[in-house]
């Protein structure tokens, strides 16, 4: 039993040392609106708890977005917000796969081709007229997003 306990003392001790870094994952993965004010929240937590502390690069913060945004693309416009803050700040190499959306939103916005191999995806995306509102706002996916019953029953 004493074994158990110190397992689960050392745990407690690990994961308040770790607060910090638990905490900016977990804002960066639950974003739950695309204002300015949780966009600025995150990107504040991201940089003071892994940025700035070195434990992660801008390039692999970069790649975790990418992974949120994924599961998340209801928020796209968030994460892209904290993609271009990040971007702009830090500055990013280009050597690692980048996602074809923020490939595509990085070449609408600043004309900018990362991989020329995506350029039948951009065209893709264009004639679907792909933006960061992915679901316009009177829409059936909107209200889903949103948890709206109401919305979507109309």
């Amino acid at each position: 039993m004493s074994e158990c306990q110190n397992l689960t003392r050392h745990y407690d001790i690990l994961l308040h040392m770790c607060k910090d870094y638990i905490d900016a994952f977990n804002s960066l993965y639950t974003i739950k609106s695309n204002t300015e004010e949780e966009i600025d929240k995150v990107y504040e937590k991201i940089k003071k708890n892994l940025l700035e502390n070195k434990l992660f690069s801008p390039e692999e913060i970069i790649i975790q977005i990418q992974f949120a945004c994924d599961y998340r693309i209801g928020y796209l416009r968030a994460y892209w917000e904290i993609f271009k803050k990040i971007y702009h700040e830090y500055g990013i190499k280009h050597d690692y796969d980048i996602n074809p959306k923020f490939a595509f939103l990085l070449y609408k916005e600043y004309d900018f081709i990362l991989d020329t191999g995506l350029l039948y995806e951009f065209n893709k995306m264009k004639y679907k007229k792909f933006t960061v509102d992915v679901f316009q706002e009177n829409s059936i996916n909107f209200a889903i997003m949103k948890d709206d019953v109401a919305k979507l029953i109309e």
